[in-house]
């Protein structure tokens, strides 16, 4: 993944050139602009922030799992 590359669009294009439905991926790394979401029981969904400005990502964690016949991601990160 290359500098200014959003990180979960390119691990979801390798998956899909790759054919991989099942996986886990673990990270680190420096950051500039990341947007992240709450999820809010009440209105069942998620609430986008936009965090901007030099920052480490110290952990992504996340799985890769098969949902209609495409790879779903779901990560988690800590800042």
């Amino acid at each position: 993944i290359d500098r200014g590359e959003e990180i979960l669009s390119c691990v979801q294009k390798v998956c899909e050139m790759e054919q991989i439905f099942l996986g886990s991926v673990t990270a680190l790394a420096a950051c500039d602009h990341v947007v992240i979401g709450l999820y809010s029981v009440t209105e069942q969904k998620f609430l986008p922030t936009a965090l901007d400005g030099e920052m480490e990502m110290t952990g992504l964690t996340g799985t890769i799992a098969a949902l209609d016949g495409k790879p779903q991601l779901h990560f988690h990160a800590s800042f």
